[in-house]
């Protein structure tokens, strides 16, 4: 996969799911297989249903007939040359018999609707026995005609004379002729075969070929020996021409008209294969011509809608990576992934652009800044020198003042030194306050009196409004940082009018606001101003790093408060601080909290 072009790639997944569909495809092809067999099972269940039906009303209308003729005069006389004539234009009105005919008690024939050869005797079959022993209404067993080589079953009716004596038998064979009928209903594939046989595996009717296949015994067929096992099944066996065909057979119970009765449908091998074959080629030929069709026109637009696309972004990040900033994917942005991309591209670049200004202006004002105080320490030290190698000596008081203005820009230079670490631990999120319980208005007059020598030198008094008593878990280092920040802004921006620090307890908030009535802030700086590097004047008029507020921001933020600018042009800057007086604690922490007065904790 390393090796491979975009392209490459894209072709690959849509080749993987062209595979995946055939996969599919085979899997649906195997279930048709199967699910055609099942269909062959209920042909032949619906085959069973409609001889069963047929059964039952062939049966009642041949009990009814030969009730019906028991009581004919002609035929109770067993006389031939009157019953014989009858029964032949009976059996012309119901051509689903073979025959009709009366046998005297003995089983002899007497008379038949067709024209008998020699005489027979049928004391041995068995509707004659059946008749005769329970005097009633009896079936025989299924069997092939001599004469016509049809299947046909017997049924036979007693003839009782007046005293009740039992004069014999009249009878009807029934020909095998519904499974023709069956054969034109069920709809079975071509070269299909049904086939009806005995218990003996004896063929009683087939279709097609009857007459070559009635009588014959198939009882070493494997489909006819699976019958004599189960109820239904489907069994696959060469046939006598070495066909191989697809068997549904079923067993019939007790049978049609109460004898045993197997029906089996062969459907050839190759006719059910091919008939599934032949949707899985047709399916398999359009999944892969359309499958083609796609690779061939991915691979010809695949360059102009993707390859192109990521190739221009990719040099545009070769840009990026050497050094030119001003590099763009110079894409559409449109609502696709490629569009999205080159969006984000862009935005990236445009913020790396942004940074890298940032930073070489801030390189540029933090030089700015270390080299004044740097210069004027120079000069300083330059002129104690030069007194001491024999120049003009200096007083006590102008060599005091000359070292307290050196110690001025020593302070000025560790403070621009310390916002700088500040600024580098804050940004790698290394700001980890240490509570400790703490006296918030202590803590602002602290500082507000370690400041005094510059308030005093930039003529700018300061007021400070406070509770008797603001009392709360914090960082006492972040506090007079914070605090230092704030009055030097107010000092640089409060064009020497007083300054306001008020501190104030609110429920579980502390509030702690400095005020200054200088310029004030634009409404459409507010936004940024928080933001590092970030100021609301030229450097050129006024000096720093710009990077007082967003220090105050990240270092009352790791304390869990929050701070508001309020301001108009001309009227001033208020910053409102607001600290959570109890520190926000798991219930860990809050096990570990020490008492009031106790030690400090670390918040992280």
């Amino acid at each position: 996969m390393g090796a491979l072009n975009l392209r490459a790639r894209l072709l690959l997944v849509v080749f993987l799911a062209l595979l995946g569909s055939s996969l599919i495809i085979l899997h649906t092809w195997t279930q048709q297989r199967r699910l055609m067999r099942v269909e062959m099972e209920a042909h032949v269940l619906r085959l069973t249903r409609m001889v069963a039906m047929e059964d039952e009303q062939l049966l009642d209308s041949t009990r009814t007939l030969l009730s019906v003729l028991s009581l004919v005069p002609e035929v109770r006389t067993l006389e031939a040359g009157t019953c014989g004539p009858l029964l032949w234009h009976v059996l012309e009105a119901h051509p689903l018999y073979a025959n009709l005919g009366v046998v005297d008690a003995r089983g002899s024939l007497v008379c038949s609707g067709i024209r008998a050869g020699a005489p027979a005797n049928l004391a041995d079959r068995d509707f004659f026995k059946g008749a005769m022993a329970r005097n009633a209404f009896s079936i025989g067993s299924y069997g092939i005609e001599p004469a016509t080589r049809k299947a046909v079953i017997y049924f036979g009716q007693p003839l009782q004379g007046s005293d009740g004596r039992r004069l014999g038998v009249v009878f009807a064979s029934l020909e095998l002729k519904w499974l023709d009928g069956f054969a034109t209903r069920v709809e079975i594939p071509e070269g299909s075969v049904i086939v009806a046989y005995d218990r003996r595996g004896t063929v009683l009717a087939r279709y097609p070929d009857e007459q070559a296949w009635v009588g014959r015994s198939i009882v070493e067929a494997p489909f006819v020996q699976a019958s004599f096992h189960e109820k239904m099944g489907v069994v696959e066996a060469p046939g006598p021409r070495g066909m191989r065909r697809v068997h549904a057979f079923t067993s019939l119970g007790s049978g049609p008209l109460g004898q045993p009765l197997y029906l089996s449908i062969g459907v050839p091998h190759d006719v059910l294969e091919n008939s599934v074959r032949q949707v899985l080629v047709r399916d398999l030929v359009l999944l892969w011509g359309a499958g083609a069709f796609a690779l061939l026109l991915l691979y010809t637009a695949g360059r102009m809608l993707v390859v192109r696309p990521v190739e221009r972004l990719v040099q545009a990040a070769n840009r990026l990576g050497s050094g030119d900033l001003s590099a763009r994917s110079e894409l559409p942005y449109g609502p696709d992934e490629l569009g999205r991309l080159a969006r984000s591209f862009d935005a990236m670049a445009g913020s790396l652009d942004a940074a890298v200004r940032t930073r070489e202006e801030f390189l540029e004002v933090a030089s700015h800044e270390l080299k004044t105080p740097l210069a004027s320490l120079k000069l300083q030290l330059q002129g104690v020198l030069r007194s001491m190698k024999g120049g003009a000596p200096l007083q006590p008081g102008q060599l005091q003042e000359r070292l307290q203005f050196a110690e001025r820009q020593v302070w000025r230079l560790g403070q621009l030194v310390e916002q700088m670490v500040d600024v580098k631990t804050a940004a790698e999120g290394g700001l980890h306050p240490v509570l400790e319980r703490l006296d918030l208005v202590e803590v602002v007059r602290q500082v507000v009196e370690g400041l005094a020598p510059q308030l005093a030198r930039a003529d700018t008094p300061v007021v400070v409004e406070a509770d008797a008593s603001v009392v709360g878990w914090w960082d006492r280092g972040l506090l007079e940082k914070i605090l230092g920040h704030l009055l030097s802004n107010a000092l640089k921006f409060g064009q020497g009018r007083p300054v306001e620090v008020r501190v104030r307890a609110e429920g579980p908030v502390a509030r702690l606001a400095v005020k200054d009535h200088g310029i004030g802030i634009a409404p459409e700086e507010q936004a940024r101003i928080l933001g590092r590097f970030e100021r609301a004047v030229s450097v050129r008029h006024f000096g720093g790093l710009g990077l007082g507020l967003w220090l105050v921001q990240k270092m009352v933020g790791v304390m869990r408060g929050s701070i508001t600018l309020r301001s108009e042009p001309g009227q001033g800057t208020e910053c409102l601080i607001e600290l959570p007086r109890e520190p926000r604690l798991t219930r860990p922490e809050q096990d570990a909290m020490p008492p009031d007065g106790g030690s400090s904790m670390h918040l992280f």
